[in-house]
């Protein structure tokens, strides 16, 4: 017999811990082998403007398959060929199956096994995880409930991926299922808008937020790393006229300095080699919505004039086209960096920094507002401990809550999730201790003085870079720990005078 419990668990765990669709596909796998039989998976979708199948991720005994591979379906078979509406969950093989045989043909399913959990959108079944064994009928009811589990983590993932993943962004109008996109893109959007501190520390910037959420004038949200920048934008959105429409995020530090242009503005079918279609950027996905962009002091100079031009006279131009289009987008810039600064030092057009300083809102770190700490601490242990499926939630002791309290968070917000996640895998579910969390010795004159912040900062930045044997950037890198982006942690070195070591 299944152990549904802990297979929950194990579940819940591996959702957590996957950046994206083929980390979790292929973390899912590997918890699978344990329950089922299982040779290969994939997730899928079909597109109906252009009657294909479409593997957004697939991984075939341990091995990661090319992603977003379009297939042309028979011409004969349609969506409902390929669908069991009532379902969740079915298992089938070549002679047992509720499907047509000229589908089963074309998956290739005769010898082998399927057994498939169906995504569901608001009306109608909207894409698939299909599980195979390559052999016959292995899949029986216990498999079936055990899938079952998967239904929100997997559908979780697969919008992410139509959202996200960069082929079938490009084509989301050809799905046809721009409803269900929004639909989860704004109950994301809204589940991630709690705003702690609220009628504490972030009082004022609440007020600001809510002030200017119904104007559509363009916000620039500015504070340290890890402060909740993202957090407040979402909020704005939710409160403003355009909360039923995208709120499409752009992270300017993420994106490659040559397709810059290509995300933001899309290109047109042969603009260049590769460019075997049109692609919408982000102010086509975002239009009648919000576009966030964040780390916006990334963006690279060049293309900064175009988006000055966007924002100016809210028209921009596709790859390869000389038209203009239209489009009405909000706009709502974050950074972490010193804009005014920048633009002395000639990095950042002075002209665009006005055009997004018309309504700034600083967002203050969490050692200027301490009182939100012990809330911030109960309402991440409970998010962790959801995620995580921990059903017991574990307290805080009250001397533990006043050591917290007197740590700075050099890396705020993000920093604190890290190590609470730290905490409940070290603790497991006990009491937690946050032994990680070294008590300041403040400046007793000058508490809040950059000299002592910046000993504070450096000694943490050193202490977690010895933990990582001084590597900075990748999976348990010293920047993931700290919650920051690996650049910003290379400025903060340089700046702190923190000498850089081969690893």
């Amino acid at each position: 017999m299944l152990n549904l419990d802990g297979f929950s668990d194990k579940a819940a765990h591996v959702c957590f811990h996957s950046g994206n669709v083929d980390d979790f596909l292929m973390n899912l796998y590997k918890l699978l082998r344990d329950y089922m039989p299982i040779d290969y998976i994939k997730m899928a979708c079909y597109v109906e403007a252009t009657n294909q199948m479409y593997n957004i991720s697939q991984v075939e005994r341990g091995v990661l398959l090319k992603s977003n591979v379009a297939t042309d379906m028979p011409s004969s078979l349609s969506e409902k060929d390929i669908c069991v509406g009532d379902e969740d969950v079915f298992y089938m093989s070549y002679d047992n199956s509720p499907l047509p045989s000229e589908y089963l043909d074309f998956i290739g399913l005769k010898g082998n096994s399927d057994i498939v959990l169906q995504i569901k959108g608001s009306s109608k079944v909207i894409g698939a995880l299909v599980i195979r064994a390559f052999e016959d009928n292995v899949y029986n009811g216990h498999h079936k409930k055990l899938l079952k589990c998967l239904v929100n983590s997997v559908s979780k993932f697969f919008f992410s991926a139509l959202v996200y993943n960069k082929l079938i962004e490009d084509n989301v109008r050809l799905i046809g299922r721009s409803h269900d996109l929004i639909e989860f893109i704004n109950k994301n959007v809204e589940e991630n808008a709690f705003l702690v501190g609220a009628d504490g520390g972030l009082k004022k910037v609440v007020e600001m937020a809510s002030s200017i959420a119904k104007f559509p004038s363009t916000v620039l949200l500015t504070g340290e790393t890890g402060v909740g920048k993202d957090v407040i934008a979402n909020y704005i959105h939710i409160n403003s006229l355009r909360k039923d429409e995208p709120f499409i995020k752009v992270n300017c530090g993420s994106i490659p300095e040559s397709l810059v242009d290509n995300e933001l503005f899309g290109h047109e079918k042969g603009a260049f080699t590769g460019a075997d279609t049109v692609k919408n950027g982000r102010f086509h996905l975002a239009h009648k919505g919000t576009l966030f962009f964040d780390e916006i002091g990334e963006l690279p100079l060049a293309s900064q004039v175009k988006l000055l031009r966007a924002i100016q006279f809210g028209e921009i131009e596709r790859l390869g086209n000389g038209k203009t289009t239209k489009v009405d987008v909000r706009i709502i810039a974050a950074t972490n960096r010193n804009l005014r600064e920048m633009v002395k030092d000639g990095r950042f057009r002075e002209d665009l920094y006005w055009r997004l300083n018309v309504f700034p809102i600083e967002i203050p770190p969490l050692r200027k507002r301490r009182e939100d700490i012990p809330e911030f601490v109960r309402y991440l242990v409970e998010k962790k401990c959801n995620a995580f499926g921990i059903k017991d939630i574990p307290t805080v002791p009250n001397y533990v809550t006043e050591r917290i309290k007197r740590y700075d968070w050099p890396g705020n917000v993000r920093e604190m999730e890290n190590i609470i996640e730290r905490e409940l895998i070290i603790n497991k579910g006990k009491h937690l201790k946050f032994d990680c969390v070294i008590e300041n010795d403040p400046c007793p004159s000058f508490p809040e003085s950059s000299e002592c912040l910046d000993s504070t900062v450096k000694k943490h930045i050193l202490t977690t870079l010895e933990q990582t044997r001084w590597k900075i950037s990748g999976d348990d890198g010293a920047a993931e720990k700290l919650g920051m982006n690996p650049s910003t942690l290379r400025n903060k070195m340089r700046k702190l005078g923190i000498a850089f070591k081969k690893t």
